[in-house]
């Protein structure tokens, strides 16, 4: 478990659409490397009015290690302006997160916002338009078990097993015609190749449910 030093900024997932998450990265990118991902709920102590408070953490949220940034009043005010649902660390803490290039948290979400293809370390992707609309999303993998509390459980919920025989079928779509896969993929010589279908109007949920299963294990 990683410590989160006193002064770091904590961002929350829910106000990053894909538009701002980009935006904020490319900003980012020139102060910091690596951005960290929170991967379960947590808690920091943080200053709000003047008085130190509690404040609980949804998984997903992201971290900025402000120890070696130089001009960290003028990134604070970026984030403030543009985000607005930020927290700065009060003193030091543990939280289980993970620290992650910028540059490559930036290329996938990317090849999210243009439906593109790529590969990212050992993980190569296709991300399409998905065809079907969507009565509920369906979660099959545990690493993905919190998108249905960020997104909410009336269009987001877990199911333990996926439908069908296949392990790699990670997400899937509810239609009046049975369920389609979302993000599938196949495993071969260590490289993951996930297939990924984006519904209109869900590109927010698949930006997280990319993050997750590449690298919040």
């Amino acid at each position: 478990m990683p410590r989160i030093f006193s002064g770091s900024i904590l961002i929350e997932p829910t106000a990053l659409s894909l538009s701002k998450h980009i935006d904020l990265l490319k900003f980012l990118r020139g102060f910091i490397n690596e951005i960290g991902v929170l991967h379960r709920p947590g808690a920091i102590d943080t200053r709000v009015s003047g008085n130190i408070l509690t404040i609980a953490l949804s998984p997903y949220t992201e971290i900025v290690d402000s120890r070696n940034i130089k001009e960290l009043e003028g990134l604070l005010e970026y984030v403030r302006r543009e985000i607005g649902r930020v927290y700065i660390a009060e003193r030091d803490t543990w939280l289980d997160f993970t620290n992650i290039r910028v540059d490559d948290l930036l290329d996938l979400l990317n090849m999210v916002k243009n439906r593109g293809s790529g590969c990212i370390g050992s993980t190569c992707y296709v991300i399409e338009d998905a065809s079907m609309e969507c009565r509920r999303i369906m979660v099959v993998d545990e690493r993905l078990v919190y998108l249905a509390g960020l997104y909410g459980h009336i269009f987001t919920d877990f199911k333990a097993e996926p439908p069908g025989s296949s392990i790699f079928n990670y997400m899937y779509c509810e239609t009046s015609s049975g369920p389609h896969p979302l993000i599938s993929g196949t495993r071969d010589a260590g490289v993951v190749s996930l297939s990924v279908k984006v519904p209109q109007g869900l590109d927010d949920l698949i930006q997280w449910a990319l993050l997750g299963l590449v690298y919040l294990q």
